[in-house]
C-alpha cells in the first residue's frame, strides 16, 4: 500500500464507531471513535486545501503530543503537503532556523506556544470545530489520498539539536509505511488493547508508533505530560507503551 493515511482511512471504515483514541479533557478521559477521528482528519485536510495549501507545501507542527497533533499530522499528509514537526523544547532561534530551512507556509501551534513565529500560525483550538466543509470537499481529500505516490515526500524530520545544529531528514510515504510493516513483524496488538502515547511526535519513533496504531486498529491514549505520566499509567492501564530511558 505504501500510504499510511490510506491505511488509516481503511481501518476507520472497518472499525467504525468503536474506540480509536482516548484523551484527557477538563480532567476527564474522553474517547473518540475511528469514524469521528477519520472525519476530523478529512475536514481539516479539506480546510487546508481551501486555504490554498498545495501538494508539496511544508507545514510546521510546534506542539506537545496530543490527539490534535495526530489529527493535524494526518490532515497535512492527506492533502499532499509535507509535515515538519518541531520540538517544543527548542529555543526561538533554533525554531526559526528550522523554519528558515524548511520554508513552511503555515504552522500549527498548541495552546502552550511560547513564540511569535515568522510564518502564519493556526492554533489547534481555532480548527477544532470545522463544520463548513461540503461532502464534495471531503471526497476531494479522499481522491488526493488515493493519488499519493510511494516516493512523494511526507515529512522532514529534524534532529533534536543535542548533538549539534539541527539537521533535517526527508522521509517519503514509502519510508513511513516501511516502518509500520517492520513494527507489525515485531508485535501485534488487538482492537481492544491500548497503547499510551507519551514520546514527542517531533521524534520519528513517536510518529512511527502513532501511525502503527492507526494502521493496525488498536487504540491509543495520549499522556497529559511527562510530569503526569505516572498518574496516566494508573488511569489508562495501557497494554503497551513506547518509552525511552528518561521514563
Amino acid at each position: 500500500m505504501n500510504n499510511v493515511i490510506k491505511s488509516f482511512f481503511e481501518m476507520a471504515k472497518e472499525r467504525g464507531d468503536s474506540p480509536c483514541a482516548h484523551f484527557k479533557h477538563e480532567g476527564k478521559w474522553r474517547t473518540i471513535s475511528w469514524f469521528k477521528m477519520a472525519d476530523r482528519v478529512k475536514r481539516l485536510a479539506a480546510y487546508l486545501k481551501k486555504q490554498g495549501i498545495q501538494k508539496g507545501d511544508r507545514i510546521v507542527i510546534l506542539a506537545k503530543t496530543s490527539l490534535d497533533w495526530t489529527i493535524a499530522d494526518c490532515a497535512i499528509l492527506a492533502c499532499g503537503a509535507i509535515c515538519v514537526p518541531i520540538y517544543t523544547s527548542l529555543t526561538k532561534d533554533a525554531v526559526e532556523k528550522i523554519i528558515k530551512d524548511a520554508l513552511p507556509v503555515l504552522a500549527f501551534v498548541g495552546s502552550d506556544n511560547r513564540f511569535s513565529l515568522s510564518v502564519r500560525t493556526i492554533s489547534f483550538h481555532d480548527v477544532s470545530n470545522l463544520i463548513s466543509i461540503s461532502p464534495e470537499e471531503i471526497e476531494d481529500v479522499e481522491k488526493m489520498v488515493d493519488s499519493l505516490l510511494p516516493n512523494d515526500v511526507a515529512t522532514y524530520v529534524y534532529t533534536s539539536g543535542t548533538t549539534g545544529e539541527q539537521k533535517g531528514v526527508t522521509l517519503t510515504h514509502k519510508n513511513l509505511y516501511a516502518e509500520i510493516l517492520a513494527a507489525i513483524d515485531a508485535f501485534r496488538f488487538l482492537p481492544d488493547e491500548i497503547g499510551l502515547m507519551c514520546l514527542p511526535f517531533a521524534h520519528v519513533l513517536g510518529r512511527m508508533i502513532q501511525f502503527y496504531q492507526l494502521s493496525v486498529g488498536c487504540q491509543s491514549a495520549y499522556a497529559e505530560s511527562i510530569e503526569r505520566l505516572a498518574s496516566n499509567y494508573l488511569e489508562v492501564r495501557p497494554h503497551f507503551v513506547c518509552g525511552v530511558p528518561r521514563m
